[in-house]
C-alpha cells in the first residue's frame, strides 16, 4: 500500500496493491490491484479486479457481482456495481 488513507478497510486479505491517495479504502477482498487518486474510494468490490485511473470505479460497491475486471481511466466504471469478466476503458 502506497498513499494516504490506502486500504483503509482491508482487514485480513491477501494478494492486493493499491496506489494513491484512498485507493481501495473501504475495499476488503483479494487480489485486487488499484492504482489512482480515489480510485474505489468509497465503494466496495469483489476479488481479483484492476483498477486504474482517477476516480475510476470510485463509487461502486457490489461486494459479490464485481469481480475478474478490468477498468482503466480516469472516472472509468465510476458507478458500474455488476461487472463479471468485464473489460472498462
Amino acid at each position: 500500500f502506497i498513499g494516504s488513507n490506502v486500504g483503509v478497510g482491508n482487514i485480513n486479505n491477501e494478494g492486493n496493491i493499491y496506489i494513491g491517495y484512498k485507493s481501495g479504502y473501504n475495499v476488503n477482498s483479494n487480489g485486487n490491484i488499484i492504482f489512482g487518486n480515489q480510485s474505489i474510494s468509497t465503494g466496495q468490490i469483489a476479488d481479483n479486479n484492476i483498477i486504474i485511473g482517477n476516480e475510476s470505479a470510485k463509487n461502486v460497491s457490489n461486494k459479490y457481482n464485481f469481480t475478474n475486471n478490468i477498468i482503466m481511466g480516469a472516472n472509468a466504471g465510476m458507478a458500474s456495481n455488476l461487472s463479471i469478466n468485464s473489460i472498462v476503458v
